[in-house]
């Protein structure tokens, strides 16, 4: 994660929020609630541009790393340890975002749903949702079958990727799965100033999302979908687009 753009995404994010927000003087537009915040590096960016926010994760490690940041570096931001498909905020917030893959972690049409159902909620009307996600051809086309590793001074990782067309859904076996990266990752953590090191190992599923799909569950959850760009290039995403971010407003009208 130490070469993820975090200010460069910020930056793009603190446009679109500008842009295309909704200016009524409702004093909860300036409430932002982050998903799948991890250890909060994009949530505390919005609250230093002056955002009231919510960061919510599954993921309690994360949410310790966040906290303790936050204890040190206090910025008002509340985090909560929720899953993004089961969203239950104590009210309203004018602005959601979400972003390094998050929603790639959602890996059914059902649950991508849930997830914008509950956004679409939790927004005040005419707020908006800015997220990103990784295209089915990058998982497919350039991440594929690969296997990657680098050697550090303190920790040391090997990361094995594998992609699928189908995989089988034990939670309903008569529905694969579809279009599945797995990556698998080992590390190798330097336990302090000695020479012995630990073994750990993770393992992330995600599916690889067209942009056809995105905008027709958009359309279906109560969303009109404003913008939508290559994170590289900021221009109208191509078939050979690897990440793609979205700027969608809430309509409220559900298909």
């Amino acid at each position: 994660m130490d070469e993820v753009p975090y200010d460069r995404w910020a930056e793009r994010i603190l446009r679109n929020l500008k842009r295309y927000a909704t200016d009524d003087g409702a004093p909860e537009r300036k409430i932002l609630c982050d998903l799948g915040c991890g250890t909060g590096q994009m949530t505390r960016r919005m609250a230093e541009a002056g955002y009231d926010c919510i960061g919510v994760d599954l993921s309690e490690d994360m949410l310790s790393e966040a906290m303790q940041e936050e204890g040190n570096h206090p910025k008002n931001i509340l985090y909560v340890n929720q899953d993004m498909c089961s969203l239950d905020l104590c009210g309203c917030a004018g602005q959601m975002i979400s972003c390094c893959d998050s929603v790639n972690y959602l890996l059914t049409k059902e649950e991508m749903g849930e997830m914008l159902r509950g956004v679409c909620e939790f927004l005040l009307p005419g707020g908006l949702f800015v997220f990103d996600f990784n295209t089915l051809h990058k998982y497919r086309d350039t991440m594929g079958e690969k296997t990657i590793a680098e050697n550090r001074t303190n920790e040391s990782f090997v990361w094995e990727n594998c992609f699928y067309d189908t995989v089988d859904n034990e939670e309903d076996p008569e529905h694969p799965l579809k279009n599945i990266n797995i990556c698998s990752v080992t590390f190798y953590l330097r336990h302090g100033d000695t020479d012995l090191f630990s073994r750990s190992m993770e393992s992330h599923w995600q599916r690889g999302w067209t942009m056809e799909e995105i905008a027709d569950l958009l359309a279906e959850n109560g969303f009109a979908l404003l913008e939508a760009v290559d994170d590289e290039t900021d221009a109208p995403p191509t078939q050979d687009a690897e990440r793609i971010v979205i700027t969608a407003k809430k309509t409220g009208e559900q298909t």
